[in-house]
């Protein structure tokens, strides 16, 4: 018969869950509490929450740490709620809990650090920053606060203050890889070219095993040109992490610029394979079908599965409330890939001679992002070929309003429409 008290189980829990045993810990927790020993109650849902969250299993956690909130409130309780919550995409939920714990503590700076990343996701980088420096006015020597604060700035687009605010947190741990990374993203906004693979080389030299360091020396390569280079960096981020869409995505670009487009579209197909909502991949895999392959009813396939995935993107967006911050780097540049997918797939129903199709593609282009000159000048383009001259005319001048910097060819393109119109009127 097993004698043991609530006190030794959740001494027992706790030992399992100090080796990372946390499915044995929540099992002695839950021994533990069956014993209703109400002096130590709270704890023990506090730490069964704690080993839940690890698990992954935030929804559970969750109800724990409501519990333990019930038997005896405290900030660090609504911290830890708050951070379960945000795991789950409940970002508005999770600042309420964050709240709570700063009026419980308001010199408790761990729950300004979570506020901050929290707001951070939402794109509300003003309250972020304000947490960040509360934060630093507690505790003036973390590293890490230095990091966050410098990438609200980089969301802010206060680049050169983000590098100040890096090269803060480098002075204080000056062997914390990822913000040799940061401050590398942060100079090649500023166009500084040379030293932004300066810093990624040392965010590797760091951490030579972090596939992701070198994912982004591998894309920072590719937009420069590189392609030989960045298929490199890109193999060996895949060397280390074999499941990682992304760079399969990306060595397909690569290895489309370099003219291997048997190699690219099989990238394709293994980013597909492992992220099946991946809109990218599809949307490249029906241009190199299309351009490549002139199978234009089989990539208009690709191109509706690309929306498809977008549609899921956005809905994602709004239920986790995140504006897109967490898919894009910001709502503009979801917008502007979601429009373009429509304005490939107008390209090719015209190419078909589906120009009602098209129309409506370049129309759905214009609806997500109105400031796209090239949907107004596919558009006038569809027109003009099926002969309304008039019409393509009105949409080429919206498209030269945006100035586009490819102006010259809808000059062009407005030119020989006011020709066509001119000659079919005789």
């Amino acid at each position: 018969m097993n004698t043991k008290s609530a006190k030794e189980w959740h001494k027992e829990g706790y030992d399992w869950y100090e080796q990372k045993e946390y499915q044995k810990a929540i099992e002695c927790y839950d021994k533990a509490i069956a014993l209703k020993p109400d002096n130590i109650a709270d704890i023990l849902y506090s730490n069964k929450g704690n080993a839940l969250y690890y698990l992954g299993n935030y929804q559970e956690a969750i109800k724990c740490y409501d519990k333990t909130i019930e038997l005896n409130p405290n900030a660090w309780k609504y911290s830890l709620k708050g951070i379960a919550l945000k795991q789950l995409g409940r970002y508005e939920d999770a600042i309420q809990c964050y709240d709570k714990a700063i009026e419980l503590k308001p010199d408790f700076a761990g729950v300004y650090s979570a506020k901050g990343t929290t707001l951070l996701h939402l794109g509300n980088y003003a309250e972020a920053l304000k947490c960040c420096e509360k934060f630093i006015e507690l505790k003036p020597d973390d590293a890490g606060m230095y990091h966050i604060k410098a990438n609200v700035l980089y969301g802010l687009g206060n680049y050169q203050e983000a590098v100040k605010y890096y090269d803060k947190a480098i002075e204080l741990n000056p062997d914390f890889p990822k913000v040799y990374e940061n401050k590398g993203l942060a100079l090649k906004r500023l166009e500084n070219c040379q030293e932004v693979f300066k810093y990624y080389d040392k965010a590797i030299e760091l951490n030579p095993d972090d596939a992701g360091m070198y994912h982004s020396k591998g894309k920072e390569l590719h937009n420069l040109g590189n392609y030989q280079e960045a298929i490199k960096c890109f193999d060996k981020a895949i060397e280390l992490k074999p499941d990682f869409p992304r760079a399969y995505k990306n060595k397909g670009q690569a290895l489309k610029h370099l003219g291997c487009f048997q190699e690219a579209m099989e990238c394709y197909d293994k980013t597909i394979e492992l992220m099946p909502d991946c809109a990218d991949a599809y949307s490249l895999k029906g241009y190199a079908v299309s351009d490549l392959l002139h199978n234009y009813d089989e990539a208009i396939k690709y191109y509706d599965e690309s929306i498809k995935c977008y549609d899921k993107i956005i809905k994602h967006c709004e239920t986790i409330q995140c504006c897109g911050k967490k898919c894009f780097e910001n709502p503009t540049d979801l917008n502007q890939r979601y429009a373009n997918v429509y304005i490939t797939k107008g390209v090719i129903l015209k190419r078909t001679g589906n120009f009602q199709d098209a129309i409506k593609c370049y129309d759905k282009a214009i609806e997500l992002n109105p400031n796209d000159a090239a949907a107004y000048n596919n558009k006038g383009k569809a027109l003009q070929d099926f002969g309304y001259y008039e019409e393509a005319v009105k949409w080429y001048d919206k498209a030269i309003e945006l100035k586009p910097a490819y102006i010259e060819v809808v000059y062009n393109n407005k030119e020989k429409a006011l020709q066509d119109l001119e000659n079919n009127k005789v």
